[in-house]
């Protein structure tokens, strides 16, 4: 059968043989095709049927003779008989052309911008008159204006419903002032729903050589578009092998009454500015679609899932950087919430859809503990989550989940993947061992350690940081949780007011940040107090402003920093010259002890990305977990590895441009006249990022002054009443009434400047009042501290807000408190047996080929006695400690000792002493040895890892106070490898009640009870 005359394809078409196009849309010359070179074929080269009766041929064969046909040709003949019927069959109704010629009063093309790329900082649209149309009244122009190279565009026609067919062309008039255009349709699957966003399948397809804008000149092109049968084939193949392994009961996709719902004209533009304009778009033939009233799929309307992405250290949402900043919602309202700035609500109830929609209408993520899988054994399986989860942007399973509920949680996120595999969203959790492990489960990992109020100082915890990191995967992200109140063991008394100072959660929030990290959590319980509210919000504010750094960036250099003049080690010869700077060593005058001190706690860490390189500063002040200082300081030098023309310092109220930039061999030297705890410096080489970064500081600043302003006032009214109640208790700090009188003079003025509407000068105010009163809060806490060998001995002296009571204690203290003898039997370790016959009880890991742990007596006390002698090496021998190793494959304490239980009352004061010898350093990645009691927690512990004075025996002591009658225990942990010898402890009970009763009651009896599980 010759080819139908109005065959729509090409010659070169016709000899490849288009065999894929449905008859439904292909037309008569696809049917054609199909009688000439397909069936024939296949039945001349059939094998034969075996088995066929004889009964069937004689029917078969008298049929033949009866039309005198050879079976051949009647096959022949009944196909062709077919493909005449199918070209009898109706067609869609084809009509005109849909024509838009923008010329009404309004502008007909909605512009999108790819959340991926720069964003544009200026986009217009308008239709600027007949003077610029090709034809016609008016063009629509756009002009954008992008701050860098590869900023994506969209602008979007809709048209009328036209069916797409071979024969569907699509035109558009374009001129643009650059080139890197090119013309699209969008399809509509309107029974096909896409498994990403549960709504029908819409699809971008492209034409060809006609459709691409790359002229120069900028001049008038006519761009064609022809989804043709063959263009849709190839993208139906990207479509199945993108969509169907997650299709799971379908085999194909569903291409029935596909339709031209838009035409799209993309452009990735390079920067600076960029002119489009539009013209005469031609769609035709039109081919109405069939009603889809109820043939449709819907769409779920309210199941709108963000896009979250992890990975390769980068998160974005939607395609914008993005850093989670998640807060726990304690059911304030939605208006507090959102005045801490945080940009993801924790909620407790994963499926209260009023809450999560609440959430969702003002812009606010969510995250939430999803439902614990149920008994996979007999075969259950969580229910799959529906839209009313969508405002839900991720899953946070738990916090502190230890290494041994691995396999659970294991199984969980199996359950977890499954319920949600149809919009499937990323998986955190915070965890405390098998750090590796997790990772390769989870989207973020999570690993916090709380270190304000113990012994864990800023600069151990910026090594905390790096370890996790490197103990989870490389390339994928990690969060870590910053707390807004004490632990529990802590938190003696919540009426007192905030015990996190709010430069703590600064310090935490930027060594996180410093480190890498791409999420923050808050940890709070309670409702936050106004004046952390502030904090937290100011903390936020800052992060989404930097958040493209932050959310992209990777960590590449620590930079060195340094103070004061160039001054050579002979006097004051300058280095400034080419040859010798202040960074060579060799010739640099040794700095003071000051200075000396302030570089090693000074940290600037330099991240690198798309849009440039950031600098953070944060002051890792020694003792600024328990309380900071005024940390303030002139005339910081930094060396960044990089020729750098141009750097700003930045905060949510305003940036400045940085003076003093030096080259010098291998780089620049950026000098900061003053920094107060902590800095941000912006180096770019792109105007337009900076010009960016201010219009998004204008839209928060006065916010963010206002957030100053309250701030300071709420901290100086708080520091105003401590040192009101402790001024004639403790010992003097000179000149303090005249450094408050100062710092309010200070807030005085930012309160002014916000009033007038100078809000970087608000910042500045208030932070330097700030400072002011942290010299005043240093020096009492000092005073309180400066006879314990750490702070963590006593119970009121982690913190500033708790000294009140701290002298209150020590004046009933020395007004002659009841005491006991001794409480605590086998404190001077004279034998194992007798240990354990006195209470005392044992644990020690699993002795493995790793490691090998022992606890014994060992001779060379404190007096020449026995001592205890707690170790754990590598290796088979333990008597003397092994080769460290930094990833022990036991998680937990290698050896745990208790003390008897002892029965305490509420209100005694618990004094624990003893002797303790540490001859070389422990497991520099591990905790060393800890010492707490049941009472306070581990939260509020002794930790050695370093060795004791020359080796030798030191005393310690920890203090404790009973908050209600019941027991009380003392436990030391062996947490790394390493030896440790103790001798000499006691325990002894002081009664300080005001009760008649409980003072004559006397000492409390001891109990060689076993503790409870």
């Amino acid at each position: 059968m010759p080819p139908a005359q109005n065959d729509p394809r090409t010659s070169k078409d016709r000899q490849a043989g288009n065999l894929t196009n449905p008859p439904s849309q292909g037309g008569i010359a696809t049917i054609v095709s199909i009688v000439e070179t397909g069936p024939a074929r296949v039945a001349q080269d059939a094998p034969p049927e075996i088995g066929i009766r004889e009964d069937q041929d004689r029917v078969r064969g008298g049929i033949f003779r009866r039309l005198r046909l050879t079976p051949q040709a009647f096959w022949q003949a009944a196909l062709a008989v077919c493909a005449l019927l199918a070209m009898l069959a109706p067609r869609p109704a084809l009509s005109g052309d849909y024509r838009q010629s923008y010329d009404g009063p309004d502008p007909v093309g909605r512009i999108s911008i790819s959340p991926g790329g720069p964003q544009p900082t200026d986009v217009r649209q308008s239709l600027p008159g007949p003077e610029y149309a090709r034809e016609g009244k008016s063009p629509e122009f756009v002009r954008i204006e992008s701050p860098a190279p590869g900023t994506e565009i969209e602008f979007l026609t809709e048209v009328d419903p036209t069916l797409r067919l071979d024969e569907t062309k699509v035109s558009l008039w374009a001129r643009c002032s650059q080139p890197n255009l090119s013309l699209h349709v969008r399809l509509r699957f309107p029974h096909q729903i896409d498994p990403r966003t549960g709504a029908p399948l819409t699809a971008d397809m492209a034409g060809g050589p006609a459709s691409r804008y790359e002229e120069t000149t900028e001049l008038w092109k006519r761009l064609e578009c022809r989804p043709d049968d063959r263009s849709f084939q190839q993208l139906m193949q990207r479509l199945r092998h993108l969509l169907l392994p997650q299709l799971r009961n379908q085999a194909d996709l569903d291409t029935r009454d596909v339709y031209v719902e838009a035409v799209v004209l993309k452009a990735r533009l390079g920067a600076g500015r960029t002119d489009l304009l539009v013209d005469d778009l031609i769609v035709g033939p039109i081919a109405v679609p069939p009603t889809t009233s109820q043939k449709e799929i819907p769409a779920e309307p309210e199941a709108k899932f963000s896009r979250i992405a992890m990975g390769d250290n980068r998160i974005t949402k939607n395609g914008r950087p993005f850093i989670p900043l998640i807060l726990p919602y304690h059911h304030e309202s939605i208006d507090e919430f959102l005045a801490t700035g945080a940009n993801t609500a924790w909620v407790q109830n994963w499926d209260d859809e009023a809450l999560l929609k609440e959430f969702a209408a003002r812009g606010i993520g969510v995250t939430a503990t999803p439902p614990r899988p149920v008994n996979s054994e007999r075969g259950e399986a969580l229910p799959p989550f529906t839209g009313a989860s969508a405002p839900i942007d991720f899953w946070m399973l738990d916090v502190n989940i230890p290494a041994s509920a691995y396999l659970d949680v294991e199984t969980w996120i199996e359950q977890l993947r499954d319920a949600d595999h149809k919009h499937p969203r990323p998986i955190l959790a915070d965890v405390a061992g098998r750090e590796r492990d997790f990772h390769r489960h989870l989207s973020l990992l999570g690993s916090s350690r709380f270190i304000l109020g113990t012994t864990t100082a800023p600069l151990e915890y910026v090594e905390h940081l790096d370890r996790k990191q490197r103990m989870g995967l490389p390339g994928r992200g990690m969060f870590t949780l910053v707390p807004l109140e004490p632990a529990d063991g802590l938190l003696h008394d919540p009426t007192d007011g905030p015990r996190i100072e709010p430069e703590q959660v600064f310090l935490l929030a930027n060594a996180a940040l410093s480190a890498g990290y791409k999420g923050i959590g808050y940890w709070n319980r309670n409702p936050l107090s106004e004046e952390t509210r502030h904090a937290v919000n100011l903390m936020n504010l800052q992060v989404r402003l930097l958040e493209p750094w932050l959310a992209t960036g990777k960590v590449v250099s620590t930079s060195p920093v340094q103070f004061g003049q160039d001054l050579a080690q002979g006097g004051g010869t300058s280095l400034s010259s080419v040859v010798s700077t202040r960074w060579d060593n060799a010739n640099r005058k040794a700095p003071s002890e000051r200075a000396a001190r302030l570089e090693n706690e000074l940290r600037a860490t330099v991240l690198d990305s798309e849009f440039g390189m950031l600098v953070i500063i944060n002051w890792l002040e020694n003792r600024a977990q328990y309380q900071p200082g005024g940390m303030v300081v002139d005339d910081l030098h930094l060396f960044v590895k990089r020729d750098v023309l141009q750097a700003w310092t930045v905060t949510a109220t305003g940036m400045e441009t940085v003076k003093s930039l030096k080259q010098v061999p291998g780089g620049t030297e950026i000098t900061l006249k003053q920094v107060e705890q902590f800095a941000y410096v912006l180096i770019t080489h792109e105007q337009a990022v900076r010009d960016a970064v201010a219009r998004q500081i204008s839209q928060v600043r006065e916010r963010a002054a206002r957030s100053w302003v309250e701030l300071a006032e709420h901290k100086i009214r708080r520091v105003h009443d401590v040192h009101r109640q402790i001024e004639f208790e403790a010992p003097a700090v000179m000149d303090a009434a005249d450094i408050l009188a100062k710092a309010d003079r200070y807030v005085a003025a930012a309160r002014a400047d916000f009033e007038r509407g100078s809000f970087k000068s608000v910042e500045e105010n208030a932070r330097f009042a700030m400072a002011l009163t942290r010299v005043v809060q240093r020096r009492h806490w000092e005073n309180a501290v400066r006879r314990f060998a750490t702070p963590v001995s006593y119970p009121y002296t982690v913190a500033f807000q708790t000294l009140p009571q701290h002298w209150k204690m020590l004046e009933k203290l020395g007004a002659g408190a009841g005491q006991s003898v001794n409480l605590l039997r086998s404190g001077r370790f004279t034998s194992l047996q007798q240990m354990a016959s006195d209470g005392w009880t044992l644990n020690e890991a699993d002795a493995n080929e790793t490691v090998r742990t022992a606890v014994e007596m060992r001779a060379g006390g404190p007096e020449g006695r026995s001592c205890l002698r707690l170790a754990a090496a590598t290796g088979a021998a333990t008597g003397k400690a092994g080769e460290r190793t930094s990833f022990l494959p036991i998680q937990g304490p290698l050896v745990q000792v208790q003390s008897p239980i002892l029965p305490v009352r509420e209100g005694q004061i618990l004094h624990v002493s003893g002797r303790i010898r540490v001859p070389q350093s422990l497991d520099p990645t591990s905790e060393g040895l800890v010492i707490y009691n049941t009472i306070d927690g581990p939260s509020r512990s002794l930790r050695f890892r370093s060795p004791t004075s020359s080796g030798q025996w030191e005393t310690f002591e920890l203090v404790s106070v009973a908050p209600a009658s019941g027991e009380f225990a003392l436990r030391f942990e062996l947490r790394g490898l390493g030896d440790v010898f103790l001798d000499d402890l006691r325990i002894v009970a002081l009664n300080v009640s005001t009760n008649a009763a409980d003072a004559e009651a006397g000492p409390p009896s001891v109990s060689n009870s076993p503790p409870t599980p």
